[in-house]
């Protein structure tokens, strides 16, 4: 005989026994069967004092956190002993948990509390499951080599787990003279690390054990002492003789009917059958597959039986009758009993495959259900064994190789349905198999796992590989999907191809019209002549596509205003998202507190020159500027977004910036932790920037200057001072390609007046013609204040003259008869469209149509509305008396009134006054009334 212990079990066993409550369930003799996101009941026995601080489920690669809840009380488990626990602690596994067998560790104030392989997580029941059955192992009984015993369990273990069986189950007389020798208990149920073998904790199926003669009391032969010495000797050191479980419809009784029965009589052990049929009849109730197991086949199992017709009994005993198999129960009952050969003598076990919906079972064609574990060998010589089933890889299998390939030989002449194949692979890629199906996959705490199921045919080999998966493209984008380019000039289109981990991310340029624009590899488009052209991004993966089209422009210079959604833009650590409201485009950039971060979008502009770049964001609450830089320059060190109040509430900064021609690169950075949501940068160029008065001229008696104590944007404003009708005019050259509409462009400035009283009508003028009359669109303006006007006027709205040409604008007048002499000042002159104009009420002014002076319209914003000033515009009111303005709610009821003195413009102060609720805001004289819904949120 040879005695090898193991350091490392014995201090784990001596860590034990420094602890003094105990796990009874589950624990060796039996396992926890739950599916991921379920519960089961761990019966813990703590000492006076000790409480469990956490539980924990330890597999070979990754641990599962778990919750619990525990009820205090005393319950018996083990009426022959008279053994109780003082804890039942319900555990909820997360639906998170990957299916695998797992060391259950009680984390307590005493110490960690450990049954090894205690729990087996599945995700769900199989439809047809394997069940083994061996016994008689008689380890350490005299002469006989135990050494050659473990190793026998072990290539049976192994083969459990190619065959991926579901359950495991031991009908006694495993083991001799434990209490005297606690290292053999590491050796049974974890392993031996200097024979490396392993024990059954090791084994993926959950594992089930019941007593034999030679588990109780002294039992070098068969068990002496009490019945409930035995019984209490058996509960410490195997567990619960006894147990029921289920596996889907399957319903398992465990007993011990190894001591103190007979075939007639159950004796003492009575109460084992009770137990089981109440079960049956309760908790265990609606199974289709009734099995019981014990040590002797015609003891204790008719009485079962008699109640609950069985479908299988399993028992080990008589060591040398398994190929006789199936064995009546009762003489002249039903042949449902399958023994087993020992362990001891013989190098077999049992296999048995279930339907679980038929609640039938069959065993391997041409056998009694028990099969060799050796095709050829010695079994006394484990240097000769060819096992019938063994699995092997071409790399190891320790996480340090991205491919491999497993080999299943199967020499059983049988077909074996579900193998598993564990493939232990880096964290960090996709992974495809070929000959079988993956299972589950996932990551833990060092590496990647992936199960895979494959079928194995009788007498043949099956190979499992695994490598590094093609990822499929699936669709690309590009990025800007349309722009307007003069000749000359490029622009850089972006190609963004799906999923981003997509394998082969290649693709290739093309333009549909090579003489306006061509294309490079890298998608840079440059402008040859004046036309369109539609350029191509195609997938080499796949063949998808995307286009983006492109306009060149040749007469005058292009007006290039561009509106450039955020999730477009280059970005390093903010993430595109969507989950607030009132965003452009299909998202915005959401800043994730780290310095340093930013959003870059590049425009392309036709000529150096002042603009506009407009930021619309949100941001709830705190301090959040941005470093601006423009084409890698810092120009703003710290550019400020003030709160909006909302994270769905927008509003625009607004900067103007020199852009040289061609592209440039717009940035905003954090220089705290964090910045606002960022939905979109608006690029707008000036028609003229009014920072010289160079070009500009007005009537003869008036003072025409650059001025720049008073201005609205850039180093100074043009000034006028005088009487004269003409204020202000000019002739472009080149000529001002605006690329808008009438439908869609609107002329935008800014308009200073000391004096509104001594002013006439003051009329606008736009034209292609280069002098006044010629080609013409004109406006009058209404509402003025004195100080600056912000003015926008649609071009839709316009009187018109001929037909201007918008793409070769080349004229632009003030002008209006006085009373006395005054001074005005003109700003920052922009050709937009409209669209932007709708995004940002708050920058527009009254404006009437000359063709339609009556019409009236009343302009409220923000709305929806929190607290604080709501802006109102009112147009069409100036020559009426006792106009006012009412806010009333659903009910009608007037929440707020005044009187107007001022009859284009006010802001409401209405702090305090609205609740979240909709509104009705009316500007009255007379009869005349307009109504508006306002929101309050």
């Amino acid at each position: 005989m040879k005695k090898i212990l193991s350091i490392s079990i014995l201090l784990l066993l001596i860590s034990f026994s420094a602890i003094a409550g105990n796990i009874v369930y589950p624990w060796r003799a039996t396992t926890a069967i739950v599916k991921s996101g379920q519960t089961f009941e761990v019966w813990f026995n703590a000492s006076s004092g000790q409480s469990v601080n956490s539980i924990q489920l330890i597999g070979a690669y990754n641990t599962v956190n778990v919750t619990m809840s525990t009820v205090t009380g005393n319950w018996t488990y083990d009426p022959l002993s008279g053994n109780t626990y003082n804890r039942k602690i319900t555990v909820t596994v997360p639906t998170s948990a990957p299916a695998d067998r797992y060391d259950l560790v009680l984390n307590t104030s005493s110490g960690a509390e450990t049954s090894f392989g205690g729990v087996k997580v599945i995700k769900d029941y199989k439809a047809d499951y394997y069940i083994m059955h061996w016994s008689d192992g008689h380890l350490y009984q005299s002469g006989y080599d135990t050494d050659v015993l473990l190793k026998r369990k072990n290539a049976m273990i192994d083969i459990a787990n190619i065959i991926d069986a579901e359950i495991i189950i031991e009908t006694g007389d495993n083991m001799y003279n434990v209490r005297n020798n606690p290292e053999r208990e590491g050796y049974y149920f974890v392993g031996n690390s200097t024979l490396g073998t392993k024990g059954m904790a090791k084994a993926n199926a959950a594992t089930f054990l019941v007593p034999g003669d030679h588990e109780g009391l002294n039992g070098n032969d068969f068990a002496q002492g009490t019945v409930q010495e035995n019984s209490d000797f058996f509960n410490d050191y195997w567990g619960m003789q006894n147990h029921n479980f289920k596996y889907g419809n399957g319903r398992f009784m465990n007993l011990n009917n190894a001591w103190g029965v007979s075939a007639t009589s159950n004796g003492v052990h009575q109460y084992e059958v009770d137990d089981a049929i109440a079960w049956l009849n309760g908790a265990g109730a609606g199974g289709n597959f009734l099995v019981t197991a014990g040590h002797s086949y015609d003891r204790m199992h008719k009485f079962i039986n008699s109640s609950k017709p069985l479908d299988l009994v399993l028992a080990g005993d008589k060591h040398h009758s398994g190929s006789t198999n199936p064995w009546e129960i009762t003489p002249g009952g039903p042949a449902i009993a399958y023994i087993v050969n020992s362990i001891r003598d013989h190098f077999e076990f049992n296999i048995f495959k279930v339907n679980n919906t038929a609640g039938t079972f069959t065993k391997p064609a041409g056998t009694t259900a028990m099969v060799s574990v050796i095709n050829s060998g010695n079994q006394d010589t484990p240097s000769t064994w060819v096992p019938n089933l063994k699995l092997t890889y071409a790399s190891a299998n320790n996480g340090s190789v991205t491919s491999n390939t497993a080999t299943i030989d199967n020499k059983f002449a049988f077909a074996i349905t579900g193998a598993k194949v564990r493939f232990v692979v880096p964290k960090g890629n996709s992974y495809a198999v070929t000959g079988g199906t993956i299972t589950q996959e996932f990551s833990g705490t060092n590496y990647y796992i992936v199960d895979v199921s494959t079928n194995l045919t009788a007498n043949t080999p099956k190979t499992v590989s695994i490598g590094i998966a093609t990822i499929a493209v699936t669709g690309v984008t590009v990025s800007p999907t349309s722009a307007s380019i003069s000749v000359g000039n490029t622009q850089q289109l972006t190609a963004t191809v799906a999923p981003t981990n997509a394998t082969n991310k290649t693709v290739t340029w093309s333009t549909s019209n090579a003489s306006v624009a061509t294309v490079n590899s890298s998608g840079l488009v440059s402008a040859v002549a004046g036309g369109t052209a539609t350029i191509t991004v195609t997938t080499q993966d796949g063949g998808k596509t995307a286009t983006s089209a492109i306009t060149v422009a040749t007469s005058g210079t292009s007006n290039g205003m561009q509106i450039l959604q955020a999730e477009d833009a280059t970005y390093s650590g903010p993430v595109v998202a969507t989950n607030q409201t009132g965003y452009y485009g299909t998202g915005f950039i959401d800043f994730t507190n780290n310095t340093g971060d930013y959003v870059q979008w590049t425009v392309n502009v036709p000529t150096a020159g002042t603009y506009d770049l407009s930021f619309r964001y949100s941001l709830l609450s705190g301090s959040r500027p941005l470093e601006l830089k423009v084409n890698g320059t810092a120009k703003i060190a710290s550019l400020d977004f003030p709160l909006t109040g909302s994270w769905s509430t927008w509003e625009k900064v607004i900067t103007s910036q020199s852009l040289i021609a061609g592209n440039n690169t717009i940035r905003l950075t954090t220089i705290g932790s964090n910045g606002g949501n960022f939905d979109e940068l608006v690029v707008a160029p000036y028609v003229d920037d009014c920072d010289s008065a160079t070009g500009w001229s007005s009537a003869g008696t008036n003072t025409l200057s650059y001025y720049t104590t008073d201005k609205k944007q850039g180093a100074g404003c043009v000034q006028m001072v005088g009487s004269g009708t003409d204020e202000y005019k000019k002739v472009f050259s080149p000529a001002y390609n605006s690329n808008v509409t009438l439908a869609n462009g609107a002329l935008s400035f800014w308009y200073y007046v000391s004096d509104v009283t001594k002013c006439g009508t003051v009329r606008v003028e736009l034209s292609s013609g280069g002098a006044a009359d010629v080609d013409e669109l004109s406006w009058a303006l209404s509402g003025l204040l004195n100080g600056w006007n912000k003015i926008t006027l649609n071009l839709s709205s316009a009187s018109q003259l001929g037909t201007p040409n918008l793409n070769a604008l080349n004229w632009f007048r003030i002008y209006n008869t006085k009373t006395a002499s005054i001074t005005t000042r003109i700003d920052a002159i922009q050709l937009i469209e409209t669209v932007v104009i709708n995004r940002a009420p708050s920058v527009i002014s009254s404006v009437i149509d000359l063709k339609s002076n009556q019409n009236k319209s009343v302009n409220i914003y923000p709305n929806p509305f929190k607290q604080g000033k709501l802006s109102v515009d009112i147009i069409g009111f100036e020559e009426l008396n006792n106009v006012q303005v009412k806010i009333t709610n659903l009910m009608g009821q007037t929440i707020y009134h005044e009187l107007l003195t001022n009859k284009s413009r006010m802001e409401l102060n209405l702090k305090g006054k609205l609740n979240d609720s909709v509104y009705f805001i009316s500007v009255e004289s007379g009869d005349t009334k307009v109504v508006k819904k306002l929101v309050v949120n």
